[in-house]
Order: structure tokens, then C-alpha cells, then sequence
């Protein structure tokens, strides 16, 4: 068992000119929250043998005053809450095989339950979606994953090698009140460019699972020098990470391959990379040293204004326009509720 702890702090002011009265009434009085505690309960199991391993693991936390990131509703601010009791609970397994000479074979997954045990009081639970038994956000119930590689030798002074990596990732929900009124309608309120104050535009705020998979094939050479090319999100996977709105739907309404703030690779549209490089501390004399740091990629596909647009940004108008996906970071997945 361990505990773990996040200190408490101050949210920043409402946009309070932005907010209806309604929501200035409901989120004004949340201006600072408390701190989290974590108890964590773990159990697990390893065993390894010839060309085999094996790790399996349980756990369970009991979180306490679980602080929660949401939406201010029209205000165009983010506060965190309090949430008095939450629990996630789960099993994870990894396996390794080497059943023959060069051939490496991994298998991961993880079945994961997350949910709030405390309901908020009144109309705060189903404008933030803090109610027993909804699921914390950003967390997927189900995770698997496998990988392989194969090394082969094909000349006196050369390895060639082939990997291959598949993962899958359940579904999520980018915050707690999305589950509420779910899927949703939202509505400008006011009329602009020709498109009266009752346009609407319904989404289903829960993203889909989405699978991912990458292949490398590659020459190394006792020289120092690779060659490797890689596939990477081989087939064309649009995987949404988040969902994304502003002033509670009236101004803005994105769904994103990648969160903002980052430049993580698993929201990108398919990439084909050819690499070449020497391995740092392999080159001879002072001009391999040189060469050791210079290194050549080619981008034979998956430029950045090839990729397909999946944010549908409605603007004041309502009139779809095309913007392409923000670069931003991976979701967070598997026990992204534990405390660090």
C-alpha cells in the first residue's frame, strides 16, 4: 500500500461579462479547492522461464477530494472542484515470448473501472456530470496492446530487422459533464452571418475507441550505419483525443486528433519516415565523429497539409469551415488518475 497527495490551490476568476446569470450564480462561489489524498492497494505476480515472462498486477484506489477540471459553462473559464470520494479499480497484464532465436513477441492490456462515489449537490451534478457512478474522464476502461520483432542476420557485418507494434484504446470521455445530456445539442443564442439565433449542431460527446498500428523494417550495420524505415499510423487512423468547446458550446465546438499544448506523434495522419544514421560512438577519426551527430530523414508522406480535417469548427455563423487538426499531446490513458 502507499498514499499520495496533490496539494490544493486558487482557481482564477470568472469571466464574469461572459457568463449568463444562471452560471455566474452556479460556478461563482468554487474560488479555491482543497487537497487530494490517494490510497493505493496493489497486488501483483511475476514469473519468467526459458524464452518466457509474465507480470500480472491488481489494484485499487481510494481517492479522497479527487480535484476535477471543467468547463465554467458559459463563463469561458475552467475551475477545478472537489469530488468528496472516487474509486479506480483494475487488473493489468504484460507477456513476453522469445520463442526462437531474433523473435521477440509482447502482449499488454488493462481492464480499468474509474468512478465517482460522491454526487454533487443540486444542479451542479448534471452541469459538471460529478455524480456517483459516472466515469472519470480521459480514462478507458480497456487498453491491449501487442508488439514483435524479428532480427536476422544478412551479410557478415549486417542485421536486418522487422517490428511491428498494435494498439487498441477504449473509449473516453473528455470530461465528466459530458456524460450528462449525452449526445448533446448546442445552440448559438444569437443570431450572425444569416444564420438565425436557433441553429444547433448535436454531438456525441463520447469519443470512440480507436487502434493504432506501426511497422519498421531496418539494416544495422557494424559500421555504425541504419537504415530504417518506419510506417507510422499504417492505416490512416483518426483517432479523437478530445473534445473542445467554448462558452459552453455558443462560441466554439472542435473534436481533436491531439490535446492542445504538445507535439506528441499519435494524432498524426499516417507518415512513412527512410532514416539514416550513425550511432554515436561507432564512427572513426574526427569526420566520423562529425557525421555521428548529422542524421537524414525523408518525409515520403503524411506532410502536414495532406492531413484530413476532423475539426469542425462551427464559428459565431454556424457555418462549418475547415481547420486542420491542432499537434497537441497524447490523451491520457491507463492510470492517468494516480497521483505522481
Amino acid at each position: 500500500a502507499s498514499k499520495g497527495f496533490r496539494l490544493g490551490g486558487v482557481n482564477d476568476p470568472l469571466n464574469i461579462t461572459l457568463c449568463s446569470p444562471a452560471d455566474a450564480a452556479l460556478f461563482g462561489s468554487f474560488q479555491s479547492y482543497d487537497d487530494e489524498t490517494l490510497w493505493n492497494y496493489e497486488i501483483g505476480a511475476k514469473a519468467n522461464g526459458r524464452g518466457f515472462y509474465a507480470n500480472v498486477a491488481g489494484f485499487y484506489n481510494d481517492i479522497k477530494n479527487l480535484q476535477t477540471t471543467l468547463d465554467a459553462g458559459s463563463c469561458s473559464s475552467r475551475i477545478v472542484f472537489n469530488v468528496e470520494k472516487a474509486h479506480s479499480m483494475g487488473v493489468e497484464a504484460e507477456f513476453g515470448f522469445s520463442p526462437t532465436t531474433g523473435l521477440d513477441l509482447v502482449f499488454s492490456g488493462s481492464l480499468i473501472e474509474a468512478e465517482f462515489d460522491s454526487t454533487l449537490p443540486g444542479a451542479l451534478a448534471s452541469a459538471t456530470g460529478i455524480r456517483e457512478g459516472n466515469r472519470l474522464a480521459s480514462v478507458p476502461k480497456f487498453q491491449v496492446s501487442a508488439s514483435g520483432s524479428y532480427e536476422f542476420p544478412i551479410a557478415a557485418n549486417a542485421d536486418a530487422y522487422i517490428s511491428a507494434s498494435y494498439s487498441h484504446v477504449g473509449n473516453r470521455y473528455t470530461q465528466p459533464g459530458d456524460q450528462e445530456n449525452n449526445p448533446r445539442t448546442f445552440v448559438h443564442g444569437l443570431p450572425f452571418g444569416g444564420a438565425p439565433a436557433g441553429a444547433a449542431t448535436t454531438v456525441d460527446l463520447l469519443l470512440p475507441s480507436y487502434d493504432l498500428v506501426n511497422l519498421s523494417l531496418g539494416v544495422d550495420f557494424d559500421s555504425g550505419l541504419s537504415l530504417v524505415l518506419y510506417a507510422n499510423n499504417l492505416f490512416d487512423e483518426n483517432a479523437l483525443l478530445s473534445f473542445d468547446r467554448e462558452r459552453g458550446g455558443r462560441a466554439r465546438l472542435g473534436l481533436y486528433p491531439t490535446q492542445h499544448g504538445g507535439r506528441d506523434r499519435l494524432g498524426r495522419r499516417r507518415t512513412l519516415l527512410l532514416h539514416r544514421c550513425l550511432h554515436l560512438g561507432r564512427g572513426e577519426g574526427p569526420l566520423g565523429e562529425l557525421v555521428q551527430l548529422l542524421g537524414l530523414v525523408v518525409r515520403l508522406a503524411g506532410h502536414e497539409d495532406q492531413q484530413v480535417v476532423s475539426h469542425l469548427d462551427r464559428g459565431p455563423s454556424h457555418q462549418p469551415r475547415a481547420v486542420l487538426p491542432h499537434a497537441g499531446d497524447e490523451g491520457p490513458v491507463g492510470r492517468s488518475h494516480v497521483l505522481e
